[in-house]
């Protein structure tokens, strides 16, 4: 009896692996950059002490690391699709908001003046 041929070998470089593997190493790799630039940039920017630009760069990770854990919550009671719509109508406000700000900063006279910049 004929033995049976070998099966094919199974891909493991697929498309979607490559995006989730990417997914998974940028978004962690933009977050610890982001915490090692932070300190700095407070303390170049606006002036602050090492103390207070560290107590920023804390209460950052506070924050990411408690958002975390209530996202995996409400995922869970409200489901996946619900939270994600959330996350994307709280990302539209927020460049909603951005986007009047500076549009208020180039219109309107003056501004640029009162914080200290000609």
């Amino acid at each position: 009896m004929p033995s049976a041929p070998p099966p094919p070998p199974h891909r493991r470089w697929t498309t979607g692996f490559v995006l989730m593997w990417a997914g998974r190493f940028l978004i962690p790799m933009n977050f610890y950059l982001l915490m090692t630039v932070m300190a700095l940039c407070a303390m170049e920017r606006f002036g602050t002490d090492e103390a207070l630009a560290g107590v920023a760069t804390s209460a950052f990770i506070v924050g990411a690391v408690l958002a975390r854990l209530l996202t995996g919550k409400y995922m869970e009671l409200l489901g996946r699709r619900r939270v994600l719509y959330a996350a994307l109508g709280y990302r539209g406000m927020y460049v909603a908001v951005v986007a009047l700000g500076l549009v208020y900063y180039a219109a309107v006279p003056g501004a640029r003046a009162r914080r200290g910049r000609a």
